[in-house]
């Protein structure tokens, strides 16, 4: 109920995903994944294809029913892309990020399977 992908170009890993589904019978059937892509690999897609590979894995395993994830509210560009791809925001929880002397709120997303 585990899944870790790296993404590698000319032998440098531009991408990793990692996706951890419950444990527990009750809440086995979701998970939540978090997805990192090198700053100079934005754009080009990486993202979106780690996105469909994560969602061909679960709909494969049959076991997860529900994907989730948390989104700093401000990176518009990861919102726009999980969107596409069919998630949406259930919430929000205010300042949750202290960074570089700010604080950030994070939207918490899913998609249903």
């Amino acid at each position: 109920n585990k899944l870790y992908m790296i993404g590698c170009i000319n032998d440098q890993i531009v991408t990793t995903l990692n996706f951890s589904g419950g444990i527990r019978s009750r809440i086995k059937h979701r998970g939540e994944f978090g997805l990192s892509v090198r700053k100079q690999y934005w754009g080009l897609g990486i993202g979106s294809l780690m996105i469909d590979a994560l969602i061909k894995w679960v709909n494969d395993n049959n076991i997860i029913k529900k994907i989730n994830l948390r989104v700093r509210s401000d990176n518009i560009r990861a919102i726009e892309l999980y969107q596409r791809k069919g998630f949406i925001i259930e919430g929000t929880i205010q300042k949750e990020i202290f960074f570089d002397g700010k604080y950030f709120d994070l939207h918490w997303m899913g998609l249903e399977l």
